[in-house]
């Protein structure tokens, strides 16, 4: 997310720009879809291990209470998690890698099933990292 300025114009990112803007993307490339079924007490951990090495401090409870919970309800507690992907988010991530998944998307043409690319990790570790 990024943070509202007052008085300023805001746009909204597409799936090229959502990444940093000064991180540099490696080619883009496809690889099949895997199911990498992750327990919430994992996905909290690696949360406070990633929110440690970006910040250089701890998190609080409350935010891995509420970054866990968020994690959980889009990956049904981890058991569909694919690819290390925490939150479902379209696109590729750092290393140019993505998975094709199908997922319901609202069109103006109304609900509507489709395949996309979601941001692809090796690690559980990385997708943290890149959620965060």
């Amino acid at each position: 997310m990024h943070p509202m300025r007052i008085g300023s114009v805001s746009t909204t990112p597409t799936l090229e720009t959502a990444a940093a803007p000064t991180a540099k993307v490696a080619a883009v490339q496809e690889i099949p879809p895997k199911r990498t079924l992750t327990a919430p007490a994992d996905v909290r951990a690696a949360l406070a291990r990633a929110h440690q090495e970006m910040t250089g401090e701890p998190a609080s409870a409350p935010l891995l209470d509420v970054l866990t919970a968020h994690v959980s309800h889009e990956t049904a507690r981890g058991t569909h998690m694919f690819n290390y992907n925490f939150g479902g988010i379209k696109g590729h991530g750092p290393t140019g890698e993505s998975a094709r998944l199908r997922t319901r998307e609202v069109t103006s043409k109304g609900d509507e099933v489709m395949r996309l690319p979601f941001r692809a990790y090796r690690t559980l570790e990385a997708g943290a990292a890149d959620y965060l």
